[in-house]
Protein backbone atom coordinates (compact mmCIF):
# COMPACT_ATOMS: atom_id res chain seq x y z
CA UNK A 1 0.00 0.00 0.00
CA UNK A 2 2.93 2.22 0.36
CA UNK A 3 2.85 3.01 -3.32
CA UNK A 4 -0.21 3.84 -3.54
CA UNK A 5 0.26 6.27 -0.97
CA UNK A 6 3.13 8.54 -2.69
CA UNK A 7 0.88 8.16 -5.92
CA UNK A 8 -2.14 9.72 -4.46
CA UNK A 9 0.53 12.39 -2.54
CA UNK A 10 2.06 12.77 -5.91
CA UNK A 11 -1.18 13.81 -7.61
CA UNK A 12 -2.04 16.08 -5.06
CA UNK A 13 1.22 18.03 -5.17
CA UNK A 14 0.83 18.05 -9.13
CA UNK A 15 -2.08 18.42 -9.18
CA UNK A 16 -2.41 21.85 -6.93
CA UNK A 17 -0.44 24.00 -9.25
CA UNK A 18 -3.30 23.18 -12.22
CA UNK A 19 -6.06 24.91 -10.60
CA UNK A 20 -5.26 28.39 -10.53
CA UNK A 21 -5.55 27.84 -14.92
CA UNK A 22 -9.09 26.77 -14.90
CA UNK A 23 -11.05 28.30 -17.78
CA UNK A 24 -14.74 26.81 -18.94
CA UNK A 25 -13.38 24.41 -21.01
CA UNK A 26 -14.49 21.07 -18.95
CA UNK A 27 -12.02 20.27 -16.19
CA UNK A 28 -12.35 16.50 -16.63
CA UNK A 29 -11.57 14.86 -20.31
CA UNK A 30 -11.52 11.23 -20.01
CA UNK A 31 -10.99 7.98 -17.54
CA UNK A 32 -9.04 5.12 -19.03
CA UNK A 33 -9.03 1.72 -17.22
CA UNK A 34 -7.12 -1.06 -19.17
CA UNK A 35 -6.20 -4.97 -17.95
CA UNK A 36 -4.42 -7.48 -19.26
CA UNK A 37 -3.74 -10.95 -18.74
CA UNK A 38 -1.49 -13.78 -20.12
CA UNK A 39 -1.53 -17.27 -19.89
CA UNK A 40 1.59 -19.78 -20.69
CA UNK A 41 1.12 -23.80 -21.02
CA UNK A 42 4.31 -25.29 -20.68
CA UNK A 43 4.97 -28.66 -23.21
CA UNK A 44 4.90 -30.94 -20.63
CA UNK A 45 1.49 -30.46 -19.38
CA UNK A 46 2.62 -28.56 -15.67
CA UNK A 47 1.78 -26.32 -13.89
CA UNK A 48 0.41 -23.74 -16.00
CA UNK A 49 1.61 -19.42 -15.08
CA UNK A 50 -0.62 -16.24 -14.93
CA UNK A 51 0.08 -12.87 -15.01
CA UNK A 52 -1.47 -9.91 -15.24
CA UNK A 53 -1.56 -6.16 -15.43
CA UNK A 54 -3.99 -3.29 -14.64
CA UNK A 55 -4.46 0.24 -14.43
CA UNK A 56 -6.44 3.41 -14.14
CA UNK A 57 -5.26 6.45 -16.29
CA UNK A 58 -7.34 10.12 -15.46
CA UNK A 59 -6.95 12.88 -17.90
CA UNK A 60 -8.05 16.55 -16.92
CA UNK A 61 -7.73 19.66 -18.59
CA UNK A 62 -3.78 20.67 -16.84
CA UNK A 63 -3.20 16.91 -14.96
CA UNK A 64 -2.66 13.67 -16.72
CA UNK A 65 -2.64 10.72 -13.72
CA UNK A 66 -1.55 7.05 -14.30
CA UNK A 67 -1.32 4.02 -12.07
CA UNK A 68 -0.32 0.57 -12.65
CA UNK A 69 0.16 -2.53 -11.13
CA UNK A 70 1.61 -6.24 -12.47
CA UNK A 71 0.81 -9.60 -10.83
CA UNK A 72 4.39 -11.59 -11.22
CA UNK A 73 3.85 -15.22 -12.85
CA UNK A 74 1.93 -17.26 -10.63
CA UNK A 75 1.73 -21.11 -11.40
CA UNK A 76 -1.75 -22.67 -10.89
CA UNK A 77 -3.45 -26.29 -11.67
CA UNK A 78 -6.82 -25.29 -12.05
CA UNK A 79 -8.91 -22.50 -12.09
CA UNK A 80 -10.12 -20.10 -10.34
CA UNK A 81 -6.48 -18.66 -9.66
CA UNK A 82 -5.80 -17.26 -6.24
CA UNK A 83 -3.25 -14.44 -6.45
CA UNK A 84 -1.32 -13.79 -2.93
CA UNK A 85 -1.19 -10.58 -2.22
CA UNK A 86 2.59 -10.38 -2.00
CA UNK A 87 2.61 -11.56 -5.72
CA UNK A 88 1.41 -7.83 -6.65
CA UNK A 89 4.84 -6.11 -7.90
CA UNK A 90 6.09 -3.24 -10.51
CA UNK A 91 4.04 -0.66 -9.63
CA UNK A 92 4.42 2.18 -11.99
CA UNK A 93 2.74 5.57 -10.99
CA UNK A 94 3.21 8.76 -12.52
CA UNK A 95 1.16 12.52 -12.87
CA UNK A 96 1.99 15.17 -15.40
CA UNK A 97 0.86 18.80 -15.22
CA UNK A 98 0.72 21.02 -18.53
CA UNK A 99 0.51 24.43 -17.59
CA UNK A 100 0.71 27.90 -19.78
CA UNK A 101 -0.11 26.03 -23.12
CA UNK A 102 -1.35 28.94 -24.97
CA UNK A 103 2.08 31.22 -24.36
CA UNK A 104 4.59 29.48 -23.11
CA UNK A 105 3.77 25.77 -22.72
CA UNK A 106 5.20 24.15 -19.20
CA UNK A 107 4.94 20.51 -18.73
CA UNK A 108 5.88 18.98 -14.99
CA UNK A 109 6.32 15.76 -14.72
CA UNK A 110 7.43 12.58 -12.00
CA UNK A 111 6.37 9.56 -10.89
CA UNK A 112 8.35 5.82 -12.24
CA UNK A 113 8.93 7.65 -15.85
CA UNK A 114 10.74 6.66 -18.55
CA UNK A 115 12.83 8.65 -21.19
CA UNK A 116 14.13 8.31 -24.65
CA UNK A 117 15.19 10.03 -27.84
CA UNK A 118 18.37 12.23 -27.11
CA UNK A 119 18.65 10.27 -23.97
CA UNK A 120 18.22 6.59 -25.72
CA UNK A 121 21.95 7.86 -27.93
CA UNK A 122 23.82 8.70 -25.05
CA UNK A 123 23.09 5.54 -23.28
CA UNK A 124 23.16 3.43 -26.54
CA UNK A 125 25.44 5.29 -29.47
CA UNK A 126 25.27 2.15 -31.52
CA UNK A 127 23.72 2.96 -34.73
CA UNK A 128 20.05 2.15 -34.91
CA UNK A 129 19.55 2.38 -38.70
CA UNK A 130 17.04 0.58 -39.91
CA UNK A 131 17.49 -1.88 -42.88
CA UNK A 132 13.59 -2.36 -43.90
CA UNK A 133 14.50 -2.00 -47.99
CA UNK A 134 11.49 -0.21 -48.52
CA UNK A 135 11.11 1.37 -45.31
CA UNK A 136 9.65 5.62 -45.56
CA UNK A 137 10.65 6.88 -42.35
CA UNK A 138 13.06 9.17 -41.69
CA UNK A 139 12.79 10.57 -38.06
CA UNK A 140 14.79 13.31 -36.10
CA UNK A 141 13.78 13.25 -32.87
CA UNK A 142 15.75 15.55 -30.10
CA UNK A 143 15.05 15.73 -25.70
CA UNK A 144 14.99 13.70 -23.25
CA UNK A 145 11.16 12.43 -23.92
CA UNK A 146 10.11 12.09 -20.45
CA UNK A 147 7.01 9.48 -20.78
CA UNK A 148 4.23 8.80 -18.18
CA UNK A 149 4.16 4.90 -17.44
CA UNK A 150 1.98 2.70 -19.84
CA UNK A 151 0.51 -0.94 -19.02
CA UNK A 152 3.45 -2.30 -20.85
CA UNK A 153 6.21 -0.62 -19.44
CA UNK A 154 8.48 -2.10 -17.13
CA UNK A 155 9.49 -0.19 -14.02
CA UNK A 156 11.69 2.87 -13.67
CA UNK A 157 13.27 4.81 -10.82
CA UNK A 158 11.25 7.65 -9.53
CA UNK A 159 12.07 10.54 -11.90
CA UNK A 160 10.95 14.00 -11.56
CA UNK A 161 11.06 16.26 -15.00
CA UNK A 162 10.51 19.68 -16.49
CA UNK A 163 10.00 20.52 -19.64
CA UNK A 164 9.78 24.15 -21.43
CA UNK A 165 9.02 25.55 -24.68
CA UNK A 166 8.69 28.92 -26.74
CA UNK A 167 7.31 27.56 -29.89
CA UNK A 168 4.01 29.91 -29.01
CA UNK A 169 6.37 33.51 -28.78
CA UNK A 170 9.47 33.59 -30.35
CA UNK A 171 10.29 33.05 -34.23
CA UNK A 172 12.26 30.58 -33.53
CA UNK A 173 11.60 27.43 -31.15
CA UNK A 174 13.42 26.51 -28.27
CA UNK A 175 12.73 24.29 -25.55
CA UNK A 176 14.45 23.09 -22.30
CA UNK A 177 14.28 19.73 -20.80
CA UNK A 178 15.67 18.57 -17.59
CA UNK A 179 15.55 14.85 -15.15
CA UNK A 180 16.79 13.84 -12.33
CA UNK A 181 15.92 10.17 -10.39
CA UNK A 182 15.63 9.12 -7.29
CA UNK A 183 19.64 6.86 -8.17
CA UNK A 184 21.09 10.08 -8.76
CA UNK A 185 21.05 9.72 -12.49
CA UNK A 186 20.30 13.09 -14.28
CA UNK A 187 20.20 15.08 -17.96
CA UNK A 188 19.23 17.93 -19.65
CA UNK A 189 18.40 18.86 -23.42
CA UNK A 190 18.43 22.24 -24.96
CA UNK A 191 16.91 22.65 -28.35
CA UNK A 192 16.65 25.34 -31.12
CA UNK A 193 14.71 24.79 -34.41
CA UNK A 194 14.61 27.58 -37.08
CA UNK A 195 11.89 27.07 -40.14
CA UNK A 196 13.98 28.62 -43.06
CA UNK A 197 11.72 29.50 -46.19
CA UNK A 198 8.18 27.85 -46.82
CA UNK A 199 9.69 24.01 -46.93
CA UNK A 200 12.98 23.81 -45.00
CA UNK A 201 13.89 23.63 -41.44
CA UNK A 202 16.91 23.20 -38.99
CA UNK A 203 17.73 22.04 -35.67
CA UNK A 204 20.68 22.03 -33.02
CA UNK A 205 20.01 19.92 -29.78
CA UNK A 206 22.74 19.94 -27.24
CA UNK A 207 22.27 17.01 -24.36
CA UNK A 208 24.67 16.42 -21.11
CA UNK A 209 23.87 13.41 -18.71
CA UNK A 210 25.14 12.03 -15.70
CA UNK A 211 24.20 9.06 -15.79
CA UNK A 212 25.52 5.13 -14.01
CA UNK A 213 28.01 2.72 -16.29
CA UNK A 214 27.79 -1.15 -14.89
CA UNK A 215 32.02 -1.87 -14.90
CA UNK A 216 31.44 -5.65 -14.09
CA UNK A 217 30.99 -8.39 -16.49
CA UNK A 218 32.90 -11.81 -17.45
CA UNK A 219 34.43 -10.74 -20.45
CA UNK A 220 35.78 -7.44 -19.24
CA UNK A 221 37.26 -9.34 -16.19
CA UNK A 222 38.91 -12.17 -18.20
CA UNK A 223 40.48 -9.33 -20.62
CA UNK A 224 41.54 -7.49 -17.53
CA UNK A 225 39.20 -4.06 -18.47
CA UNK A 226 36.57 -4.34 -15.81
CA UNK A 227 36.15 -1.06 -13.45
CA UNK A 228 34.53 0.17 -10.57
CA UNK A 229 30.96 0.71 -11.53
CA UNK A 230 30.36 4.76 -11.07
CA UNK A 231 28.63 7.79 -12.41
CA UNK A 232 30.30 9.50 -15.78
CA UNK A 233 29.51 12.34 -17.70
CA UNK A 234 28.48 12.11 -21.44
CA UNK A 235 27.44 14.77 -23.76
CA UNK A 236 25.86 14.96 -27.24
CA UNK A 237 25.65 17.28 -29.90
CA UNK A 238 22.78 16.78 -32.92
CA UNK A 239 22.01 18.92 -36.19
CA UNK A 240 19.34 18.36 -38.50
CA UNK A 241 18.79 20.00 -41.89
CA UNK A 242 15.22 19.59 -43.74
CA UNK A 243 14.32 20.10 -47.55
CA UNK A 244 12.06 18.32 -49.81
CA UNK A 245 15.55 17.21 -51.49
CA UNK A 246 18.10 16.42 -48.65
CA UNK A 247 17.26 15.77 -45.06
CA UNK A 248 20.31 14.96 -42.64
CA UNK A 249 20.87 13.99 -39.22
CA UNK A 250 24.19 14.83 -37.77
CA UNK A 251 25.40 13.71 -34.38
CA UNK A 252 28.53 13.74 -32.21
CA UNK A 253 29.16 12.61 -28.49
CA UNK A 254 31.73 12.34 -25.97
CA UNK A 255 31.79 9.67 -23.11
CA UNK A 256 33.99 9.99 -20.07
CA UNK A 257 36.16 7.22 -19.73
CA UNK A 258 37.43 4.55 -16.56
CA UNK A 259 40.14 4.28 -18.76
CA UNK A 260 42.76 6.94 -19.64
CA UNK A 261 41.05 8.62 -22.75
CA UNK A 262 37.91 9.77 -22.86
CA UNK A 263 35.66 7.90 -25.63
CA UNK A 264 33.96 9.86 -28.78
CA UNK A 265 31.80 8.98 -31.53
CA UNK A 266 29.85 10.17 -34.13
CA UNK A 267 26.95 9.42 -36.84
CA UNK A 268 25.65 10.86 -40.00
CA UNK A 269 22.76 10.28 -41.78
CA UNK A 270 21.23 11.69 -44.54
CA UNK A 271 17.94 10.66 -47.21
CA UNK A 272 17.72 12.57 -50.53
CA UNK A 273 14.70 12.19 -52.80
CA UNK A 274 14.25 12.92 -56.38
CA UNK A 275 10.94 12.32 -58.41
CA UNK A 276 10.31 8.34 -57.88
CA UNK A 277 14.04 7.63 -56.62
CA UNK A 278 14.94 8.07 -52.95
CA UNK A 279 18.18 7.02 -50.69
CA UNK A 280 19.40 7.03 -47.50
CA UNK A 281 23.13 6.35 -45.93
CA UNK A 282 24.59 6.28 -42.68
CA UNK A 283 27.91 6.06 -40.64
CA UNK A 284 28.52 5.55 -37.28
CA UNK A 285 32.08 5.56 -36.15
CA UNK A 286 34.04 5.85 -33.02
CA UNK A 287 37.42 7.12 -33.43
CA UNK A 288 38.61 6.67 -29.98
CA UNK A 289 38.25 3.15 -30.17
CA UNK A 290 42.41 2.91 -30.20
CA UNK A 291 42.97 4.48 -27.26
CA UNK A 292 40.86 2.19 -24.98
CA UNK A 293 41.34 -1.42 -24.19
CA UNK A 294 39.93 -3.57 -26.79
CA UNK A 295 37.24 -5.26 -25.82
CA UNK A 296 35.68 -2.06 -24.21
CA UNK A 297 35.63 -0.12 -27.70
CA UNK A 298 32.76 2.72 -25.59
CA UNK A 299 31.87 1.91 -22.20
CA UNK A 300 28.30 3.13 -21.92
CA UNK A 301 25.27 3.76 -19.28
CA UNK A 302 23.82 1.14 -22.16
CA UNK A 303 26.64 -1.26 -21.59
CA UNK A 304 29.49 -1.60 -23.84
CA UNK A 305 29.35 -0.58 -27.51
CA UNK A 306 31.26 -3.10 -29.36
CA UNK A 307 30.41 -1.86 -32.65
CA UNK A 308 33.11 0.27 -34.17
CA UNK A 309 32.60 1.11 -37.24
CA UNK A 310 29.31 0.73 -39.85
CA UNK A 311 28.22 1.68 -42.71
CA UNK A 312 24.64 1.69 -44.67
CA UNK A 313 22.64 2.51 -48.07
CA UNK A 314 19.38 1.88 -48.98
CA UNK A 315 18.39 2.77 -52.34
CA UNK A 316 14.64 2.77 -53.35
CA UNK A 317 12.10 3.70 -55.74
CA UNK A 318 8.71 4.06 -56.62
CA UNK A 319 5.82 4.32 -59.67
CA UNK A 320 2.38 5.27 -59.35
CA UNK A 321 0.58 2.95 -61.68
CA UNK A 322 -2.29 4.77 -63.88
CA UNK A 323 -3.20 7.99 -64.01
CA UNK A 324 -4.86 8.60 -60.89
CA UNK A 325 -2.22 6.14 -58.97
CA UNK A 326 -4.69 3.55 -58.07
CA UNK A 327 -1.12 1.63 -57.54
CA UNK A 328 2.45 2.09 -56.07
CA UNK A 329 4.87 -0.29 -56.31
CA UNK A 330 7.79 -0.03 -55.02
CA UNK A 331 11.23 -1.64 -54.90
CA UNK A 332 14.01 -1.61 -52.38
CA UNK A 333 17.31 -2.56 -51.51
CA UNK A 334 19.79 -1.98 -48.07
CA UNK A 335 23.20 -2.34 -47.45
CA UNK A 336 25.12 -2.91 -44.52
CA UNK A 337 29.19 -3.21 -43.08
CA UNK A 338 29.83 -3.41 -39.68
CA UNK A 339 33.06 -3.96 -38.06
CA UNK A 340 32.57 -4.94 -34.67
CA UNK A 341 34.30 -6.58 -31.31
CA UNK A 342 33.27 -10.34 -30.27
CA UNK A 343 32.19 -10.78 -27.12
CA UNK A 344 34.58 -13.51 -26.42
CA UNK A 345 38.06 -13.97 -24.32
CA UNK A 346 39.85 -12.92 -27.45
CA UNK A 347 37.73 -9.62 -29.05
CA UNK A 348 38.57 -10.24 -32.20
CA UNK A 349 37.60 -7.25 -34.72
CA UNK A 350 35.49 -8.88 -37.15
CA UNK A 351 33.89 -7.47 -40.22
CA UNK A 352 30.16 -8.15 -40.98
CA UNK A 353 27.29 -7.92 -43.88
CA UNK A 354 23.79 -7.59 -43.95
CA UNK A 355 21.67 -7.50 -47.42
CA UNK A 356 18.09 -6.86 -47.64
CA UNK A 357 15.87 -6.69 -50.42
CA UNK A 358 12.20 -6.30 -51.41
CA UNK A 359 9.11 -4.73 -52.74
CA UNK A 360 5.51 -4.14 -51.99
CA UNK A 361 2.44 -3.15 -53.47
CA UNK A 362 -0.18 -0.87 -52.25
CA UNK A 363 -3.54 -0.33 -53.68
CA UNK A 364 -6.95 0.02 -51.47
CA UNK A 365 -7.66 -2.20 -50.31
CA UNK A 366 -5.03 -4.80 -50.77
CA UNK A 367 -1.36 -4.40 -49.73
CA UNK A 368 1.18 -6.56 -50.11
CA UNK A 369 5.28 -6.61 -49.29
CA UNK A 370 8.14 -9.37 -49.35
CA UNK A 371 11.77 -9.19 -48.79
CA UNK A 372 14.81 -11.23 -48.03
CA UNK A 373 17.82 -11.42 -46.10
CA UNK A 374 21.55 -12.73 -45.71
CA UNK A 375 22.58 -11.56 -42.45
CA UNK A 376 26.02 -11.83 -40.28
CA UNK A 377 28.10 -12.78 -43.41
CA UNK A 378 31.20 -12.78 -42.52
CA UNK A 379 33.26 -10.52 -44.72
CA UNK A 380 36.98 -10.88 -42.63
CA UNK A 381 38.63 -11.49 -39.79
CA UNK A 382 39.29 -15.00 -38.34
CA UNK A 383 37.38 -16.07 -34.89
CA UNK A 384 39.49 -18.27 -33.27
CA UNK A 385 36.52 -19.89 -31.43
CA UNK A 386 33.30 -21.19 -32.09
CA UNK A 387 31.06 -18.70 -29.84
CA UNK A 388 33.28 -15.78 -31.48
CA UNK A 389 32.06 -16.19 -35.22
CA UNK A 390 28.70 -14.81 -36.52
CA UNK A 391 25.64 -16.99 -36.76
CA UNK A 392 24.66 -16.17 -40.69
CA UNK A 393 21.18 -16.27 -41.63
CA UNK A 394 18.80 -16.37 -44.90
CA UNK A 395 15.42 -15.12 -44.36
CA UNK A 396 12.28 -14.41 -45.93
CA UNK A 397 8.94 -12.41 -45.19
CA UNK A 398 6.03 -12.32 -46.65
CA UNK A 399 2.56 -9.50 -45.87
CA UNK A 400 -0.49 -9.02 -47.04
CA UNK A 401 -2.59 -6.30 -45.75
CA UNK A 402 -6.54 -6.18 -46.46
CA UNK A 403 -8.22 -2.71 -45.37
CA UNK A 404 -11.91 -1.64 -45.65
CA UNK A 405 -14.77 0.10 -43.49
CA UNK A 406 -15.96 -3.01 -41.88
CA UNK A 407 -12.51 -5.05 -41.31
CA UNK A 408 -8.81 -4.67 -41.49
CA UNK A 409 -6.83 -7.85 -41.52
CA UNK A 410 -3.29 -8.65 -41.84
CA UNK A 411 -0.90 -11.93 -42.57
CA UNK A 412 2.47 -12.34 -42.09
CA UNK A 413 4.96 -15.78 -42.67
CA UNK A 414 8.53 -15.52 -42.30
CA UNK A 415 11.30 -18.07 -42.37
CA UNK A 416 15.06 -18.19 -41.55
CA UNK A 417 17.52 -20.51 -42.15
CA UNK A 418 21.34 -21.13 -40.37
CA UNK A 419 23.66 -22.57 -42.34
CA UNK A 420 26.10 -25.06 -40.80
CA UNK A 421 28.43 -23.53 -38.80
CA UNK A 422 32.18 -25.22 -39.69
CA UNK A 423 32.09 -28.37 -37.27
CA UNK A 424 28.88 -28.57 -36.94
CA UNK A 425 27.00 -30.15 -39.77
CA UNK A 426 23.91 -29.41 -37.96
CA UNK A 427 21.08 -26.64 -40.12
CA UNK A 428 18.43 -24.80 -37.94
CA UNK A 429 15.55 -23.31 -39.56
CA UNK A 430 13.08 -21.54 -38.14
CA UNK A 431 9.20 -20.33 -39.34
CA UNK A 432 6.66 -17.86 -37.87
CA UNK A 433 3.35 -16.78 -39.24
CA UNK A 434 0.79 -14.63 -37.54
CA UNK A 435 -2.64 -13.25 -38.81
CA UNK A 436 -4.49 -10.37 -36.98
CA UNK A 437 -7.55 -8.42 -37.66
CA UNK A 438 -10.14 -5.55 -36.40
CA UNK A 439 -13.66 -6.06 -37.54
CA UNK A 440 -16.37 -3.80 -37.82
CA UNK A 441 -16.77 -0.04 -38.29
CA UNK A 442 -16.06 0.60 -34.67
CA UNK A 443 -12.84 -1.12 -34.25
CA UNK A 444 -13.73 -1.90 -30.50
CA UNK A 445 -12.49 -5.73 -30.92
CA UNK A 446 -8.81 -7.17 -32.19
CA UNK A 447 -7.86 -10.40 -32.14
CA UNK A 448 -4.70 -12.33 -33.83
CA UNK A 449 -3.25 -15.67 -33.58
CA UNK A 450 0.20 -16.77 -34.02
CA UNK A 451 2.72 -19.61 -34.62
CA UNK A 452 6.42 -20.23 -34.52
CA UNK A 453 8.64 -23.33 -34.44
CA UNK A 454 12.17 -24.14 -34.46
CA UNK A 455 14.00 -26.81 -36.23
CA UNK A 456 17.34 -28.74 -36.84
CA UNK A 457 18.10 -30.80 -39.54
CA UNK A 458 14.48 -30.62 -40.10
CA UNK A 459 13.42 -31.72 -36.77
CA UNK A 460 11.17 -29.93 -34.46
CA UNK A 461 12.98 -28.61 -31.14
CA UNK A 462 10.78 -26.17 -30.35
CA UNK A 463 7.37 -24.77 -30.69
CA UNK A 464 4.90 -21.90 -29.47
CA UNK A 465 0.72 -21.37 -30.26
CA UNK A 466 -0.46 -17.65 -29.00
CA UNK A 467 -3.36 -16.62 -29.34
CA UNK A 468 -5.05 -13.05 -27.98
CA UNK A 469 -7.59 -10.39 -28.68
CA UNK A 470 -8.41 -6.75 -26.93
CA UNK A 471 -11.48 -5.08 -26.26
CA UNK A 472 -11.79 -1.50 -26.19
CA UNK A 473 -15.35 -0.14 -25.20
CA UNK A 474 -16.16 3.37 -25.17
CA UNK A 475 -18.78 5.48 -23.32
CA UNK A 476 -19.36 9.22 -22.41
CA UNK A 477 -16.00 9.81 -20.73
CA UNK A 478 -14.92 6.22 -19.55
CA UNK A 479 -12.59 4.42 -21.68
CA UNK A 480 -12.01 1.03 -21.04
CA UNK A 481 -9.63 -1.93 -22.67
CA UNK A 482 -9.14 -5.43 -21.83
CA UNK A 483 -6.69 -8.14 -23.51
CA UNK A 484 -6.38 -11.35 -23.05
CA UNK A 485 -3.70 -13.88 -24.10
CA UNK A 486 -2.94 -17.98 -24.50
CA UNK A 487 0.34 -19.32 -25.02
CA UNK A 488 1.27 -22.96 -25.36
CA UNK A 489 4.49 -24.49 -25.78
CA UNK A 490 4.23 -27.72 -28.20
Amino acid sequence: MEHKKQALALSLIFFAPALPFCSEKPIFNFAELKTSVGVKIPEDGGSKEISSDSGLKLSFRNLDLRIYESVEKTEFDSLPVEIPKDHIENPRYGAGVYLFQETLPLTLKAGKNSYSKSLSKIRKPSPSFSDNPISGAFAFSHGLGPTLPTLASSEQPLSASISLSSEKILPAQISFEAFADEEKNSAFSICASKKIGKLDSAELSITGARLFVEGKSSILKKTGADFNSDFFLSGLAEFSFRSPLLKTILRGGIQESPYETDSLWFSANARSAWRNFLVDISYFAIPTAKDSPKSAPLACPGGIQRTVEQAAVRPQVAFLLGKSGWAEIRFGASAVESWKISSTKDSEMLNVGKLRAGGSLETNPFGAKIDFTAANILISGEPKTKSARPEKYYGASTTLDFRAKKLNASANLSAKVYPPLDGDASEKRSIDAKISAVPGKSRILSAYGKISADFKDLQRTAGEISAGATLRLKAKKIITSAKAEVKMAF
